[in-house]
């Protein structure tokens, strides 16, 4: 009989279903979680436009881990993005989870940390979006 399927492949058909099925659902409720415990919707955490103090800091902290930044550096210093609180009086020079955004660019960062601190020049404006996925997810920046 042709046109008929064996029964391994009918398994196999059945099988390939189920699983994209159960990847839907895990995808879904992971989704509907996030949203319920943090109110957090599409994926964004904070977008905003603020002033560093007068020690050049701006710090975040959210309770959730933000899995990236995109920081608009209007000013005419670098910025310095770091994950975590600040850890010490000035800006990370390099290290693991520190990033430098050059004057009059915008740049995305990965960062996959609850805080997050910002570090520029006194008085100078930044704006920056922060979400609770990396870049690689976010729908035209990547991929």
């Amino acid at each position: 009989m042709t046109g008929l399927m064996s029964r391994r492949e009918t398994e196999a058909t059945l099988a390939a279903e189920l699983l994209a099925e159960l990847r839907y659902i895990r995808n879904h409720l992971t989704g509907s979680a996030e949203k319920r415990g943090t109110g957090v919707v599409n994926h964004v955490l904070e977008v905003a436009t603020r002033l560093f103090d007068t020690d050049g800091l701006i710090t975040m902290s959210f309770g959730v881990p933000c899995g990236s930044i995109e920081v608009n550096n209007v000013g005419n210093a670098t910025v310095t993005v770091a994950s975590g609180p600040p850890t010490g009086t000035g800006a990370p020079a390099k290290g693991v989870g520190v990033y430098k955004v050059a004057a009059g660019t915008t740049q995305w960062v990965n960062v996959n940390h609850r805080e997050v601190t910002l570090w520029g020049t006194a008085a100078q404006n930044v704006s920056y979006q922060a979400y609770t996925v990396g870049t690689a997810v976010i729908p035209g920046i990547a991929g």
